[in-house]
């Protein structure tokens, strides 16, 4: 596929809202098309917050497999920014997958048959069953008397809903999958512009202790030809430029609107925004 046509697809289903609703609401190719966007972009921060909340590697692999399912067939094909933020929507869907599954845990766990008398296990300070029951452990109003039966069966707790654990993975997954997508869109840019914006900050990424003379060097070799330190200096603060425009570009897409300061809230939130405040204040400018 050329780079113009990339672009120009690209171009179509690039906004997070955008993508959600072609994912539902287009047709054949495009409808797929969108679906794996939206799946491929978000997929391993969905993981990483079911994981953080269910605290199990195999169950998160389940449940994220089941938001794919669940995506597919169509479930948010009603979802609407003017419900709030792209990624607090999909945290809602997630949560409620969590309850699901904590649902059937216990539903499971409940029809597993209760055990007999003699197979409580009581420790050597307690007493014989065959003597008298065990000693009361401050059970409350609701619970069975010892004398007669072992106290109800308790199902595993609820998942934390508002686990600062959970919030916190899910925000530094967001914020990674927000950083690539700048990365993504600053590559684009120079193969579509010529500008060698991704190839001098890369270098600088990849090599943090290098001067900027080792790296004009390392990128004149890549775009084959001479690239003095001067010239590079003046490249990569255009690229650093570039990419937190970028960077603004991707989170204020996955937002209801791009007013300034819902967007300096939500790069704040994702501790983006030291490096977008240039950007920002030329946003609020136009």
């Amino acid at each position: 596929m050329g780079s113009q046509k990339r672009g120009q697809w690209l171009s179509l289903i690039s906004t997070s809202w955008s993508a959600v609703y072609l994912a539902h609401q287009g047709q054949g190719e495009q409808t797929a098309s969108a679906q794996r966007l939206v799946l491929l972009r978000y997929y391993q921060p969905i993981h990483n917050y079911l994981r953080a909340m269910v605290r199990d590697d195999d169950a998160a692999e389940e449940l994220t497999q089941e938001f794919v399912v669940r995506f597919l067939r169509g479930d948010f094909r009603r979802a609407d920014p003017s419900r709030g933020r792209f990624r607090d929507l999909l945290k809602q869907a997630l949560r409620h997958l969590a309850i699901d599954h904590w649902r059937r845990q216990r539903a499971e766990k409940d029809r597993q048959p209760i055990p007999l008398v003699d197979d409580w296990q009581v420790t050597p300070t307690e007493a014989d069953w065959r003597e008298g029951p065990p000693p009361r452990r401050g059970v409350d109003a609701f619970e069975a008397d010892w004398r007669h039966r072992p106290p109800p069966r308790r199902g595993p707790p609820l998942p934390d809903l508002h686990s600062a654990e959970a919030d916190r993975t899910y925000l530094e997954g967001w914020r990674t999958e927000m950083l690539g997508q700048a990365w993504e869109a600053l590559a684009e840019f120079e193969e579509e512009t010529g500008s060698p914006y991704h190839t001098v900050l890369s270098l600088r990424a990849d090599h943090p202790k290098e001067g900027c003379a080792a790296l004009a060097r390392l990128a004149g070799a890549r775009m084959g030809k001479a690239l003095g330190e001067g010239a590079f200096r003046q490249l990569l603060r255009r690229a650093r430029g570039k990419f937190a425009d970028l960077l603004v570009d991707a989170v204020a897409r996955t937002l209801p609107g791009h007013d300034a300061d819902s967007l300096e809230e939500e790069l704040s939130d994702l501790g983006l925004l030291p490096w977008c405040r240039p950007s920002l204040a030329r946003l609020r400018q136009r």
